[in-house]
């Protein structure tokens, strides 16, 4: 092994051989590469490498928090900090979709948090789930630093909790 857990690779730094790569590495002639810059993290005989810097790239199951960005017939757009497009479909809040006026739920501008429930093989996203948030703060953090912010045990969010 030429890395080790928890170590910094930069694109192209050989990790190792006899694992199976991942996210964010590559094989090549019995070795694994690193294809971007990050921390390695090495679990049994996988491997993955963790970006350092990026943007979101949404999965299933994620819990998002994004901002209503325009509102369609059927549906609203919510900017999720994200390359790619997120969309809540109006049948998450109303059965009437074709008669009710979707600005009466959310308008352009507000804050929602919501549940990722389909990224299809393009990454467009659909959220479900919704919930306006009102009041407090609203802060950037770097998508790849949330693990650091959440911390073992989320032992992180728990001290922020309390305070």
């Amino acid at each position: 092994m030429s890395v080790k857990n928890n170590e910094f690779v930069i694109p192209g730094q050989l990790i190792g051989t006899k694992l199976k790569c991942d996210e964010n590495c590559f094989y090549e002639n019995g070795n694994v590469y690193s294809s971007v810059h990050g921390i390695v993290r090495i679990e049994r005989d996988r491997v993955r490498v963790i970006p350092s810097s990026g943007s979101y790239i949404p999965k299933e199951g994620d819990m998002v928090i994004g901002i209503v960005s325009d509102i369609h017939s059927r549906s609203w757009d919510i900017d999720i900090n994200s390359a790619y497009p997120c969309r809540l479909r109006c049948e998450e809040l109303t059965d009437d979709s074709l008669n009710d006026d979707l600005s009466k739920y959310f308008s352009i501008g507000d804050t929602i948090s919501a549940k990722i429930s389909k990224v299809d093989e393009v990454k467009n996203c659909t959220v479900v789930g919704p919930w306006k948030l009102e009041g407090g703060l609203v802060i950037e953090i770097n998508p790849k630093r949330i693990p650091r912010v959440v911390g073992k045990k989320r032992s992180m969010l728990n001290l922020i909790k309390n305070k």
